[in-house]
């Protein structure tokens, strides 16, 4: 086994529960801004200081304690608001355990996982309330339904539960003393008012339970308690310091650990102000008006903004200048003399002119596209984390900066290769206080997960070089092995072709031929906006994909060279991180091939846009 041992390059805060964590944060930065956000787009940017963040999570957290959700876990279904970060951060600051759930999910998943995990409560976006109805008309667990808004209608009435609107239980934590009726509802007993501040939490209680990803019946929840948080936290902090006031956009969604942790809590510790994303469609447009300096994303995030970049790039005739102007910011760079801001103007103003850094976590991000905006000012630091890691466990910092790779292990883990030989491949084990309590009563997938010397196995498969930099190389549940076990990482042949312009995303996955071997096959999805007219012809782009395809195999081992492939316009299925999703293209594909008693190979360089499923 080879063993990297983490390091700490600042100082860091003392704390063993998250509310401790925000009651200083509040004492050091409350005059500053703690959030910006709109209720809906292209209304005014409401924003809140640290102060007023604090007087609303005690307001609502005593409302909450006082219709009797003590100890109680409550659900929150929606997009990413202030009022879900509101409702997260008075849950675990004193109520009990946050249940964030993914609002993509089907209904029939969200009642599962509402069941599974014996939700007292659950706050909702407006368009679940017809769920929340159907969820109350049968005999459930849940007190309480609370939506997202300023209104409700007074049709919205429950035979088995309470449902009203958040400002009515706001208002209750507000003032005390006023009357908390439900028209049409029975009234509700409060209990006496608490004072909120006072509440002690206990750094093993369980502050929130996150769902990974799959089939609600099989998905697995991890629990994580108040101290697995304040450690990641604080090896967050060793490892990275952004001034107070900085702005970072929220845009991944909040019910996933590296928004939830790294973005939003280690914001909130670090003085940041947090500007919530209208939506994924309108990251750049968010990023100029509120003048972003940090995001915290994912790689197809960065291939976009690189594309785009080089596109423009290329219409302007101005690669040259540009490729001149990197070198000569890096040579002054070297000499620590950093002009990229003044050089690079154009491209700044593009996302606002402040951007500065970006965390790039959940997948690789192509070491080019880092070196890219690099030299033009913006340093993207990729991270490596688990949702069973509370999050971020190693990254790439000033202190190591090697595009890439995932750096270094932050202080306080350690990460080993599960391989005795030095610099080869193996699977990635994870120790320290920030790795999960465990799965939600599931003592058998926590034993298999969590071995007896307490090393937590990621399934992901990963290398270390010998500057003590990370790679992550695959995934055991994704890999594909050839008849003669030769070993391939379609995440590795993703990341090559993701450097073509004219593909915007991209699936390989391995198929059993006649003969017994295995096909590494691809599924494109085309962008057409990067097709010329002359081009956008089924004959014309199944030649440009057979460049591609051509290109992509002389950088393979024969083994690992495309043989099939397909092509769409539709994106891939996905998570809510930009995950592929795997076993959902598999389904997809195989019903089409079924549909028409036909073979991978018969589809070769059709666009299967045109096959019935």
């Amino acid at each position: 086994m080879q063993i990297v041992e983490g390091k700490g390059y600042y100082n860091s805060r003392l704390f063993s529960n998250v509310k401790e964590m925000l009651a200083q944060s509040v004492s050091l930065y409350g005059r500053l801004g703690a959030f910006r956000y709109r209720s809906a787009p292209n209304s005014r940017i409401l924003s809140c200081t640290y102060h007023e963040l604090d007087s609303d999570i005690c307001a609502l957290g005593e409302a909450m304690l006082r219709i009797g959700l003590s100890d109680c876990r409550v659900a929150l279904i929606g997009k990413n608001s202030y009022r879900w970060a509101l409702t997260h951060l008075s849950v675990i600051t004193g109520v009990g355990t946050s249940i964030p759930l993914d609002p993509t999910l089907s209904d029939m998943d969200l009642m599962v996982l509402l069941d599974r995990a014996d939700v007292s409560a659950v706050f909702f976006d407006p368009e679940f309330a017809p769920l929340m109805l159907k969820c109350a008309s049968q005999d459930t667990q849940i007190k309480y339904y609370v939506e997202l808004n300023d209104f409700c209608s007074s049709e919205n009435t429950v035979a088995n539960g309470s449902y009203f609107h958040f400002d009515a239980l706001l208002d209750l934590g507000r003032y005390p003393s006023s009357i908390f009726e439900i028209e049409n509802q029975e009234p509700i007993a409060l209990a006496e008012p608490v004072s909120f501040d006072e509440i002690i939490i206990n750094p093993e209680q369980a502050a929130v339970i996150i769902y990974t990803a799959g089939m609600a019946t099989t998905t697995k929840g991890v629990v994580l308690s108040h101290a697995n948080i304040a450690a990641n936290i604080c090896s967050i902090s060793r490892g990275f310091h952004f001034s107070a006031g900085i702005r970072l956009l929220s845009v991944l969604p909040m019910h996933h650990a590296l928004e939830n942790i790294c973005s939003l809590l280690f914001g909130l510790y670090s003085g940041a102000c947090i500007c919530i994303s209208d939506g994924m469609e309108h990251i750049q447009k968010n990023m100029i008006e509120h003048r972003i300096s940090l995001l915290v994303g994912v790689p197809q995030i960065f291939e976009h903004f690189y594309k785009n970049a080089r596109a423009a790039i290329e219409r302007n005739g101005t690669g040259g200048a540009v490729r001149r102007l990197g070198l000569v910011s890096k040579r002054l760079l070297d000499a620590n003399i950093d002009v990229r801001k003044f050089l690079f103007i154009p491209m700044q103003r593009a996302f606002g002119g402040r951007f500065r850094y970006a965390i790039c976590g959940s997948a690789t991000l192509d070491s080019e596209i880092v070196r890219f905006f690099d030299s033009v000012g913006i340093r993207i630091y990729q991270v490596y984390g688990m949702t069973e890691t509370t999050s971020v466990v190693s990254a790439c910092t000033e202190a190591l900066f090697r595009p890439g790779t995932v750096g270094i292990p932050l202080a306080g883990v350690k990460i080993a290769i599960d391989n005795d030989n030095d610099g080869e491949d193996g699977e990635i084990l994870v120790k320290g206080p920030m790795v999960m309590k465990g799965y939600f009563e599931d003592a058998l997938m926590t034993a298999s997960a969590i071995d007896e010397n307490d090393w937590f196995h990621t399934g992901d498969i990963g290398r270390i070089y010998a500057d003590g930099t990370i790679g992550i190389i695959g995934n055991i549940h994704s890999v594909i092995r050839s008849k003669h076990k030769q070993v391939v990482y379609p995440e590795q042949t993703e990341l090559i072709i993701s450097k073509y312009s004219i593909i915007k995303e991209s699936f390989v996955f391995g198929d059993v031929e006649a003969n017994g071997e295995i096909a590494i096959n691809v599924k494109f999805v085309v962008d057409a906006s990067f097709l010329k007219q002359a081009e956008n012809n089924e004959a014309e782009i199944a030649k440009l994909l057979d460049q591609v395809v051509l290109e992509v195999n002389m950088q393979m081992p024969e083994h690992q060279s495309i043989s099939h492939y397909v092509y769409s316009f539709k994106p891939l299925k996905r998570t809510t991180t930009l995950r592929i999703k795997r076993s959902s293209e598999i389904r997809a594909l195989q019903a089409v091939l079924d549909a028409q008693n036909l073979s991978f190979s018969d589809l070769h360089r059709q666009n299967i846009d045109n096959k019935s499923m």
